[in-house]
């Protein structure tokens, strides 16, 4: 998998939560493990309370990252599951 199967970005609030938050989703979908990151059925959200700066939104994306890129290396196929 590369950063490019990685959807990420800001919605203003739909279905999922109807406070404005930030996501990252896999195109595969989220790794196995650790719930309480992969907290969203397409992958990881968190609210603007919880990322509310520039600083905090850029963590949580690079998290989300290297999280997803380090299991794709630890899968046989170098694909999520």
């Amino acid at each position: 998998m590369t950063a490019a199967a990685i959807s990420h970005g800001a919605s203003p609030g739909d279905d999922h939560s109807t406070d404005p938050y930030l996501y990252m989703g896999p195109h595969d979908g989220p790794p196995p493990g650790d719930p309480a990151f992969w907290n969203a059925p397409f992958g990881a959200a968190r609210i603007f309370g919880q990322a509310g700066t520039v600083a905090e939104a850029a963590a949580f994306f690079g998290d989300a990252r290297a999280r997803v890129l380090a299991h794709a290396t630890t899968t046989p196929t170098g694909r999520t599951s």
